[in-house]
This record gives C-alpha cells, structure tokens and sequence, in this order.
C-alpha cells in the first residue's frame, strides 16, 4: 500500500488509470470506458478497482484532490489478498 501526493492534477485520470492497467498487463482504456467503471466515492473521491482475470494481479487506488494537489492511495497485489 503506499499514499502519494503529486502537484496538480498529476497528469489527469485517464493517464494514470492507463499507467496502472499497462502495470497488470492490462490494454489502455478510453475516457468513455474509464468514466463508466468508475467508483464515485465520498467527497469527490474517485475509487477504481483493476484486475487482470488472467493472472489475478490488482491495482486498487482512490484519488481526490487536496489543498490543489492530488492524493493516491493504492494498493497493489493478486486480487484474492486484497479482496480479502
């Protein structure tokens, strides 16, 4: 699990979300995609869940925006231990 806080809006949602499918092996995705698999949480708080049903890794993450940076909050792993 890590917290990373980056300046801005760190490069925009559809970047980052590829950046972490690319990770798990996983295609790109495309802003249409990406807005219908999106988790609105509390607060504008943004949650995705990303999973390669091939070999089980996963990336979860939340983003919001604090005081005009952008907070990450991921965890990496196979999905059953995250799951769990």
């Amino acid at each position: 699990m890590s917290v990373v806080v980056l300046g801005g809006d760190a490069g925009g949602v559809l970047a980052n979300v590829n950046r972490w499918l690319e990770q798990i092996e996983l295609p790109p995705t495309t802003e249409l995609e990406l807005m219908k698999n999106t988790h609105e949480l509390a607060d504008q708080r943004q949650w995705y869940e990303l999973v390669n049903p091939k070999n089980g890794a996963a990336i979860y993450v939340s983003m919001f925006q604090l005081s005009g940076d952008t907070v990450f909050v991921k965890m990496v792993g196979q999905e059953k231990v995250l799951k769990s």
